[in-house]
């Protein structure tokens, strides 16, 4: 049986319905382009692509469907703080991220933020700051598992043995930012309710001495701070979770 870690990095949301599977939306643009590599020094093979999807399935796994003790952790988009009614999937996010399906998969978080994160409507405090899931892994364990790529001509790929690979969507634009690439997933879901309604995404500075609360004003600056942390310059492009699912695919 081969015990084999999937690394999901950057820019994505998380989330599962009732069919026993995992799904990630990977948005995409000029700086994300979902690369996929089989070891820490691979270069990767690039994935962004309208209208594609990936998927991961597994040979005769012991693994199951299961949800990770510390998946909460990631930020939900869809709690009371948030999108508290649901999101709907834009009508063109085919063209805008690529799908990802996984079975027979145990999903965690993989590492967590520096600084502590909260979700901003406007200046205004909307969640009390804490840190969140950055990346998370998939752990399956199987005979193999085969990754299929729609349309890739590298793919479909076999593993067959302990391994780890890497899905990473991260941001590689060193230019100081103030919201990170978080709005990129209003470019994939809306809001239910009001399709401009839109959240973002700040950072703990760590010289703020007072404590930020629900309700309080804050209006992010652009970090200079060489100690930032070392998944991102200024401001993470992290995985969030949606666990109001009914609309999404």
């Amino acid at each position: 049986m081969a015990k084999i870690t999937i690394i999901v990095q950057g820019i994505a949301i998380s989330y599962y319905k009732n069919d026993g599977l995992w799904k990630i939306l990977f948005p995409f643009g000029k700086s994300h382009l979902i690369t996929f590599k089989e070891s820490s020094t691979d270069k990767g093979i690039t994935l962004a692509k309208s209208g594609r999807s990936i998927e991961i399935t597994a040979e005769n796994a012991e693994s199951d469907f299961e949800i990770g003790a510390n998946y909460k952790d990631f930020l939900d988009l869809t709690d009371e703080c948030s999108h508290s009614s649901g999101v709907n999937p834009k009508k063109d996010w085919e063209d805008r991220a690529v799908l990802m399906t996984v079975e027979n998969a145990k999903f965690s978080v993989h590492e967590y933020t520096k600084y502590k994160h909260f979700i901003l409507k406007g200046i205004n405090v909307n969640s009390t700051p804490k840190k969140i899931g950055y990346s998370g892994k998939f752990e399956i364990e199987s005979e193999s598992i085969t990754i299929n790529v729609d349309g890739h001509p590298e793919f479909p790929k076999v593993f067959d043995s302990d391994c780890m690979l890497v899905f990473d969507n991260d941001c590689h634009d060193d230019r100081p930012k103030t919201s990170g690439d978080f709005e990129m997933v209003y470019n994939v879901i809306e809001d239910v309710q009001d399709s401009a309604q839109q959240f973002t995404v700040a950072t703990v500075p760590k010289n703020r001495l007072k404590s930020l609360l629900p309700g309080m004003t804050f209006i992010p600056q652009v970090a200079e701070d060489p100690d930032r942390d070392p998944q991102y310059k200024n401001l993470p492009c992290h995985i969030v979770r949606i666990s109001l699912t009914e609309n999404l695919p």
